[in-house]
């Protein structure tokens, strides 16, 4: 059950709660795949392919992401860290 503080975060408007599909996943493990990185940076493929779906921003502070994000197109925030 989650905590009351998990449900507030969930109904905020300012944020969207997106649930990853079989195929987001698959997607992902193949790019892990045919980039040769490491099974770590899957997670970060999986936010990728699942903002680029949405058409919607991405908020991190990993540089790696923000980095990539952006070469795809995505708005990233913070704009500046």
């Amino acid at each position: 059950m989650p905590s009351r503080r998990s449900r507030n975060n969930l109904l905020q408007p300012k944020g969207r709660l997106i649930v990853e599909e079989a195929g987001d996943v698959a997607r992902s493990l193949e790019i892990v795949s045919s980039e040769g990185i490491s099974l770590p940076r899957f997670n970060d493929k999986l936010i990728l392919i699942t903002a680029m779906k949405a058409k919607g921003p991405i908020a991190s502070f990993d540089a790696k992401l923000r980095r990539q994000a952006i070469e795809r197109g995505l708005v990233v925030l913070p704009q500046e860290i």
